[in-house]
């Protein structure tokens, strides 16, 4: 009986204790203990049974702060800031409640708070009324008038400066409010007084005066008068002093008055969020307990997202009301309201649901579950938020997650089709793959009996947007197959749209005709999709033909068909014929089109002529034209980025601002990369972090190519390397530049290490096994891809990376085979690759690079005319049509008098054609280049100057540089160091004149001190107007990739004129100075400047001056690396995010509570962090090994951080995770397929070397049969149409094709008469593998022998081998 009555005991205290309303008094003043532990601030009060949970809460919340593991051992953090309830309104601090302790027997009593709500002005009453007499007032002298007050009075509230020097010293709150008490009549201005101070009230500590000041202001507002902004800064401020029960008087009289679709939605939230149950219990009690359920829905809704909390204060109160804690079973029914009103809040919020967890979500709709308030429509707005409002990656894969907790729960609950709709969206938004469209179909089809044909037309957009050529043929085969051949054109055009963005032509026309055959006809959209394929195709100047075969017809073209035709001019930078496609736009459309003055201002940026384009662009944006002029804009910033011209990007930004233009995501990923240009990637890094934290933009995989493509310049292999993880997990389709930036940081490798090459060529493999025509298809601007669309760079790009690194360690053969490894995956339609893919300049220069250092000069000369031929047509000026001026911008900006467009437009119309009569290419194809193409043939010229120069062929190099100035191409820099450079070697003495001659007309000016030679500098003009025609010195490196027409030397031209001083200082010491006074009359100050050349230690001049050999420069000592973020972008600073894999199982023995010992956390942080190098250093800057004092200096501080890093594990273990923050991150959703990684196929080494690595080929030849087959069926589908007989609410499944089914392996050898002779070159191999030598090369054995791979019977009897190679081969 007596165990029954003590367990009894402390229910009835608290039962007890919860009836009473106010809290229990004590006579007893409270020691300093109570007011240390912050315990005025509890959510209850101080004698609840609450108090002491709340109370450890705050110490755990204190210790639970994330900070930084480099923060210095034992220094302690800031003790100035402390947590707050509201973000924008704190609470007291210490000192501020010791002013008001109302409540013990040493302080005066609290006056009451009647005064302040129903407007009886009594100071004495009102708790806001603290007198302050040691402070001094403002003083307004008694002479001034009530106007002059009133004047002046209009002028601070205006927000203009304090004009009497008297009252300099006060603030503007302070003189607001004297002004205000001098004023006879003062409710005239008594409402903006009072919003006026209340905003100058500090966030913390407001002073007295200033609380008396607002407490009069707004008593002076008459009843009647008070609006819902009056009431909501009344709490507002009432908030900053903790007075409670004034916000809920205030917040009644608003409710009385119908006023409080403010404040109420304000108060809720806000005691919600920091969880004072009571407080929010009595605003709904007041304001919502009688109203509808969408009662100030908009208004909680809109006001929400300033609350980053909520989504964790919800989930909180849905665990506390599960537990039955005994502190709120006295309001859980209006609790449980509260909880689901604010959960249809939460779940209608785009910037929560753009921060909220999976797990978060996924954990608040399990408890409210639970709860039973958990409804199907909830999951329905969860998917409608994240389709319309919220801004997050891979949205598409937590809508996924949400479905199938919606099925889960409710398994007999049948989603609309909008659900189905919605989810589709999202994964076409997230370019999804296949299997997920068709699981979302599938889904469809299960519940409605059949998916509709919006839905399908849908995922046909989506897929052919990604290249996907199966995906949209199966998902076409399964509409007709649903809901018989269509008849609406929508339904066709995806089939001729995949074509076009891989830039295949025949099949698009091909797609195009069928339109025919099925009875359907083409209109002008059509006609758009045909044009777009010649676009997108290696040869895009085809669509103008076409475009007049369009017209022919009698096919009216609309501004699509014009914007498609001019994206391929603004490209090559043919600024007259842009300007010739706006002026037939304009007779189409009379209105302006921001996309057309887009493409025309691109041209420009491409001319080098920005001022130009920024005096467009800003004319054009007052113009009021149809569409978006943020466009224009990310044109300029994108020229200026590159230019690494940080003042410029600036400048434009704030020209946007004061235009009212807003930023978009390639406008921050401009000046994102405009930083990675200057070399602070880790910058960029963190502005994408808080830009996308902040719902600024959504980071998509092209953000982080940035970033990803900054750290592989910066050589930063381990950055780098997170970041690419990171991009597998979070993306489907990564594009080409990820894997290209990870090719160069693999490539860089010791030039020492000998498989360096060899690992290069295995991870090539692995990329050309994970791309996919997705790549391809994509049409964003891929860093590293040097302005190469994807579509033109894929894959050929790698391969020509990796010839110029085999061909830089002297493996020519590699190199070739490499390259007709490639031309063999093309001749196959390699990820759709056309066959004229061979013949693009870039690939040219490759195989040019490959036949001149493997002295095949025939070779050379044919892929030189071969250069030549493709760049003339490429780059040269195609005519108009019709020859006017280009006035058009006048028309164009009617709405701007006094604008003359013409004066912005450059003049080209002085151009050098060759006329001279010649055998060569050049001079027999004249042409007018345009002045954007005129570097095209930059990378060819040097390699076959130096072609030239191995023959000794300089006097065509010096008719080659002659002509190709008169056809109007440009030498850059570099063209200029090597053609100085080759002259200089010539057995002519003449071309070493010349060679001194073009160094004093084109260099000279930009040589520096040889001394700053050496390090690579150079002189360039000063664009500054305040230093006009002075120089500044910059890294020549830089200067030439911003400005390529400045030729400046560098230190190996240098050398080599040297080379001619010391050949004519032989001949003079022989008696021979004609060439001495040849050079010095031809260029004298280059001959003095030569001839200061100070002797160094160097290869250069140990090579050509003094016939040293010399193997290479003397390699640095590496330097001690920064460690890296292992956060990434978007990942989580906690290092209990990064435990390794095998200290997974210790994980709950370190976070075990309160139970560790500190002994044992070094050597368990050892095992997460690393071990600790208790080994002496080395110090390099004193050339000594570092002392006993700093030895124990460095282990100690070293494990002082591994000891906070143990704290902060514990800590981050003990913490939520239901919102994204700065901290932890915001962690990707796994999407319902499998994560896209390299595959690591184990394949051999060299595989793309070896003829018996054939999967490449297998995956053409299964993908060929495929298409053949689904071309079949849409064949007949379309002689054949046949309708869906089903009954109404049946169950269809689609059939899916077999797509391995009856699939014959296609190896390279078994069937090509040709394999005997490309075995050939393996034949040393096989001789090195005695077992295997005398079998033929197809065998099993041969290409496991390969392989590497222990074999168990290597002696069989011949008959059953032979037994099992027929089934094999039968397989």
């Amino acid at each position: 009986m007596l165990e029954r009555t003590s367990q009894c005991i402390e229910p009835a205290s608290q039962l007890f204790l919860r009836t009473v309303d106010p809290p229990i008094r004590s006579s007893r003043p409270l020691g300093q203990a109570f007011w240390r532990n912050r315990g005025n601030d509890l959510v209850g009060s101080a004698w609840w049974p609450l108090y002491l949970r709340d109370l450890r809460s705050r110490y755990q919340q204190k210790d639970q702060a994330p900070h930084r593991l480099a923060q210095r051992p034992g220094k302690p953090s800031s003790l100035n800031s402390r947590p707050t309830k509201h973000n924008a309104f704190p609470v007291r601090s210490v000192a501020a409640a010791n002013l008001n302790r109302g409540y013990t027997n040493n302080a005066q009593p609290a006056p009451s708070m009647h005064g302040f709500v129903h407007g009886e002005v009594r100071p004495e009453d009102s708790i806001l009324y603290l007198t302050d007499r040691s402070s001094r007032k403002p003083h307004i002298p008694f002479n001034k008038t009530d106007t002059e007050v009133e004047e002046e009075l209009g002028r601070l509230l205006a927000g203009k400066p304090i004009l009497d020097q008297a009252l300099q010293e006060f603030s503007s709150g302070d003189i607001v409010f004297a002004l205000f008490q001098r004023l006879s009549h003062p409710g005239a201005y008594a409402s903006a007084v009072f919003h006026f101070l209340a905003q100058t009230l500090p966030l913390r500590d407001p002073e007295p005066r200033l609380i008396k000041g607002v407490h009069e202001a707004f008593n002076s507002i008459p009843l009647s008068e008070r609006t819902a902004r009056d009431y909501t800064t009344a709490v507002k401020v009432s908030l900053k002093v903790d007075d409670f029960r004034l916000v809920q008087r205030i917040n009644a009289e608003a409710t009385s008055r119908d006023l409080n679709h403010e404040c109420s939605p304000f108060l809720l939230l806000h005691f919600v969020t920091n969880m004072l149950w009571r407080n929010a219990v009595e605003i709904w009690t007041t304001s919502y307990i009688t109203r509808r359920h969408d009662h100030h829905m908009d208004s909680l809704v809109s006001q929400a997202s300033d609350y980053r909390d909520l989504p964790d204060a919800i989930n909180k109160l849905a665990s506390s009301i599960l537990e039955r804690s005994p502190v709120l079973m006295r309001f859980s029914g209006k609790l449980r309201s509260i909880a689901r009103k604010l959960l249809h809040v939460l779940l209608r919020n785009g910037r929560l649901m753009s921060l909220i967890t999976p797990s978060g979500l996924l954990g608040t709709l399990n408890n409210y579950h639970l709860l039973g308030q958990l409804h199907p429509r909830m999951h329905l707005e969860i998917l409608n938020t994240l389709l319309k409002y919220s801004k997050r990656p891979n949205k598409s894969g937590l809508g996924t997650l949400v479905y199938r907790n919606l099925r889960l729960n409710f398994p007999d609950y049948k989603p609309p089709p909008s659900a189905y709709g919605a989810l589709l969206s999202m994964h076409a938004d997230d370019a999804s793959s296949l299997r997920e469209y068709e699981y979302c179909l599938r889904e469809f089809t299960h519940v409605h009996g059949a998916a509709d044909k919006k839905s399908y037309q849908k995922v046909l957009t989506a897929l052919a947007r990604q290249g996907d050529v199966v995906g949209v043929q199966t998902i076409f085969g399964q509409l007709c197959q649903a809901h018989s051949r269509p008849k609406e054109i929508e339904f066709y055009t995806p089939l001729i749209y995949v074509y076009a963005r891989l830039g295949d032509v025949e099949k698009a026309e091909r797609e195009f005709e069928r339109l025919k055959l099925w009875g359907i006809e083409p209109n002008t959209y059509c006609w758009n999709m045909i044009l777009y394929s010649h676009i997108r195709s290696r040869h895009p100047k085809t669509a103008f033909d076409r475009f007049g075969d369009m017209q022919a017809q009698g096919v009216c073209p609309d501004k699509y068909t014009f914007g498609t035709l001019m994206s391929t001019v603004s490209r090559s930078g043919d600024t007259e014929q842009v300007l010739s496609m706006i002026e037939r736009v304009q007779q189409l459309d009379p209105r302006g089109n921001y996309e057309m003055m887009s493409a025309l201002i691109h041209s420009y940026c491409l001319n080098n002529q920005a001022d130009t384009a920024e005096r467009l662009a800003e004319a054009t944006s007052k113009a009021g034209y149809m569409g978006n002029p943020v466009k224009m804009w990310n044109y300029i910033l994108r020229h200026y980025a590159f230019r690494r011209d940080s003042t410029a990007c600036l400048r434009v930004q704030h020209r946007m601002q004061a235009l009212g233009i807003k930023p978009d995501d390639m406008t921050y990923a401009a000046l994102m990369t405009a930083l990675v240009a200057l070399g602070k990637t880790k910058d960029a890094a963190q502005i994408l972090r808080r830009l996308n934290l902040s719902q600024a933009l959504t980071a998509n995989p092209f953000h982080y190519s940035i970033i990803l493509h900054g750290f592989a310049l910066e050589g930063n292999r381990d950055m780098a390397t997170i970041v690419y993880q990171e991009m597998l997990q979070r993306f489907p389709n990564l594009g080409g530049s990820p894997h290209l930036a990870m090719l160069h940081l693999e490539s860089r490798r010791s030039p020492e290490a000998k498989q360096s090459p060899q690992l290069s060529v295995d991870f090539l493999a692995e990329i050309l096994e994970t791309i996919t025509t997705a790549d391809r298809a994509s049409k964003l601007p891929q860093p590293g891809l040097r302005r190469r669309r994807a579509v033109d760079a894929l894959p050929s790009i790698y391969f020509e990376h990796l010839v110029g690194i085999l061909l830089a360690k002297g493996r020519v053969e590699q190199a070739d085979k490499l390259l007709r490894r490639f031309e063999s995956l093309a001749g196959l339609s390699f990820l759709d690759v056309d066959v004229n893919f061979l013949d693009s300049k870039e690939l040219l220069v490759s195989r040019l690079r490959v036949a001149a250092q493997g002295y095949d000069w025939e070779g050379v000369e044919k892929i030189w005319v071969k250069l030549l031929q493709g760049a003339i047509q490429a780059a040269s000026e195609r005519k108009a049509s019709k020859a006017q001026q280009p006035s058009v911008g006048v028309e164009f900006l009617k709405s701007e008098p006094g604008s003359e467009f013409s004066s912005m437009i450059p003049d080209f119309a002085s151009r050098t054609t060759s006329d001279d009569e010649s055998k060569i290419l050049l001079s027999s194809l004249s042409s007018n280049i345009l002045p954007a193409q005129r570097f095209i043939l930059k990378d060819a010229i040097n390699i076959y100057l130096g072609a030239l120069d191995f023959q000794h062929r300089h006097n065509h190099a010096v008719v080659i540089v002659e002509l190709l100035q008169k056809a109007g191409f440009s030498l850059s820099n570099s063209n200029w160091n090597a053609y100085i450079q080759t002259l200089t070697r010539s057995r002519d003495w003449r071309h070493w004149v010349e060679a001194f001659r073009i160094f004093e007309e084109k260099m000279y000016t930009s040589a520096p001190a040889w001394r700053l030679l050496v390090r690579g500098k150079a002189l360039i003009p000063n664009d500054s107007e305040l230093q006009a025609g002075a120089k500044k010195l910059v890294r020549r490196k830089d200067a030439e990739k911003v400005n390529m027409d400045l030729p400046m030397p560098t230190y190996l031209t240098a050398v080599c004129l040297a080379t001619v001083l010391k050949k004519s200082g032989v001949r003079t010491r022989l008696g021979d100075d004609a060439l001495m006074l040849e050079l010095s009359t031809a260029a004298p100050e280059t001959y003095r400047y030569i001839r200061r050349i100070p002797r160094l230690k160097d290869k250069f001049q140990g090579t050509l001056l003094r016939d040293f050999k010399i193997a290479g420069d003397i390699p640095k000592r590496p330097r001690n690396s920064a460690p890296p973020d292992r956060a990434g972008v978007l990942g989580s600073f906690s290092p209990l995010d990064h435990v390794p894999v095998g200290e997974l199982g210790n994980l709950d023995e370190i976070i075990n509570g309160q139970r560790y010992d500190r002994d044992d956390d070094v050597p368990q942080a050892e095992r997460i962090e690393g071990q600790v190098d208790r080994s002496p250093q080395f110090i390099d800057r004193e050339d000594r090994h570092e002392n006993d004092l700093e030895y124990q200096e460095r282990i100690y501080q070293h494990e002082a951080r591994l000891l906070d890093t143990m704290d902060v594990i514990r800590r981050d273990a003990s913490r939520l995770r239901t919102v994204s923050d700065s901290w932890f991150g915001q962690p990707d959703t796994t999407s319902t397929t499998e994560l896209k990684e390299p595959r690591h196929t184990d394949l051999p080494p060299g595989a793309l070397l070896n003829p018996f690595y054939a999967s490449l080929e297998r995956r053409v030849e299964r993908e060929r049969k495929l298409r053949e087959e689904l071309d079949r069926s849409l064949q007949d589908a379309g002689e054949k149409p046949r309708r869906a007989t089903r009954a109404r609410n049946t169950q269809v499944l689609p059939q899916e094709p077999k797509r391995h089914g009856r699939l014959q392996a296609f190896v390279p050898g078994s069937t090509s008469p040709s394999t005997p002779t490309r075995l050939r070159k393996n034949h040393r191999l096989l001789e090195r593998l005695p077992r295997v030598a005398k079998l033929p090369p197809w065998d099993r054995r041969v290409k496991a022998a390969w392989h590497g791979r222990p074999k168990r019977k290597w002696r069989k009897d011949e008959a059953v081998e032979a037994d099992k190679t027929e089934k094999d081969t039968a397989g």
